[in-house]
């Protein structure tokens, strides 16, 4: 689990906005590229920073006899693992490099790294620094703390953000309110993010109680999101055309949402310490 900190003034703006991708599979025949960077554009546009939360890549190689099929390749070239990186970011990414805050692991960027040596995570942040971006490479599972200061009178707040790219997504139980519960009660933050399953869902049940400094009892909300996928679902079983099984739709059993990306909204008002946060998710 990595920790990672960005900060922000409010002494002049009250608001800001976050958008929340994950799952892009950019790399993938049937990734929906123009409604992916139509969405980007959105989100560079009307956000103030762009967090990206796993499997940016589907990293189906050629050798992988599990889940490769030839119908999937976008390319036949022999270096196929250089290729979808550099697709990737410059089909995709590239134009949006300077508000993109943040790039988690996931799994499928972990098992090309375990297979190949080369992290592909990496190696897309390498390239937006190099465009004057200011990412910072996340792992699996990461605490993610934005930090706001006051510029006049010194005061600080922050909002923390439980990023992992999920998990359990063969296990149907794992899709429900036992899992945010289980999650609400590992980790201390106000809002909790996965993806990983293709499905999308925000959850606004949480919340934990406890005694502030002046011994007043009070009861902060925790809130939960699961982005979707941008890979189309497409399902070739007609034996006059040609065959193509997606890895991901034989294994995880239940059709995915249709693509989308998380919202959040963070607000300061008057001299209260909290920070209003309202979190959805959006397609446009």
């Amino acid at each position: 689990m990595k920790s990672i900190t960005y900060n922000f003034d409010y002494s002049k703006q009250k608001e800001f906005k976050f958008s929340l991708f994950s799952d892009l599979h950019g790399d993938a025949k049937h990734c929906q590229k123009d409604k992916l960077v139509n969405n980007l554009q959105w989100a560079y546009d009307n956000t103030d920073g762009i967090f990206i939360g796993g499997d940016s890549y589907s990293c189906l190689m050629p050798k992988d006899h599990k889940r490769f099929t030839l119908a999937h390749a976008i390319a036949t070239v022999d270096n196929y693992g250089d290729y979808i990186i550099n697709y990737v970011y410059g089909d995709i990414l590239k134009a949006f490099a300077k508000k993109i805050k943040y790039i988690g692991m996931g799994n499928h960027e972990s098992t090309f790294l375990n297979h190949s040596g080369v992290n592909p995570v990496d190696r897309l942040c390498e390239k937006i620094k190099q465009d004057g971006g200011n990412v910072v490479m996340g792992d699996y599972q990461n605490l993610i703390r934005l930090e706001f200061s006051h510029g006049d009178n010194g005061s600080s707040r922050h909002y923390d953000i439980w990023a992992s790219h999920g998990m359990g997504a063969g296990a149907k139980r794992s899709r429900g309110a036992l899992e945010w519960d289980l999650v609400y009660s590992r980790y201390d933050a106000r809002l909790y993010w996965m993806g990983h399953n293709h499905m999308g869902q925000v959850d606004n049940t949480g919340s934990y109680t406890r005694m502030n400094q002046a011994g007043q009892i009070i009861t902060i909300s925790k809130k939960g999101i699961r982005t979707p996928a941008w890979e189309e679902d497409v399902s070739i079983r007609d034996l006059n055309a040609s065959y193509d099984i997606k890895y991901g739709e034989e294994r995880q059993g239940l059709p995915p949402a249709p693509a989308a990306f998380g919202v959040v909204e963070l607000s300061f008002s008057g001299h209260e310490k909290a920070i209003k946060d309202t979190v959805y998710l959006k397609d446009i």
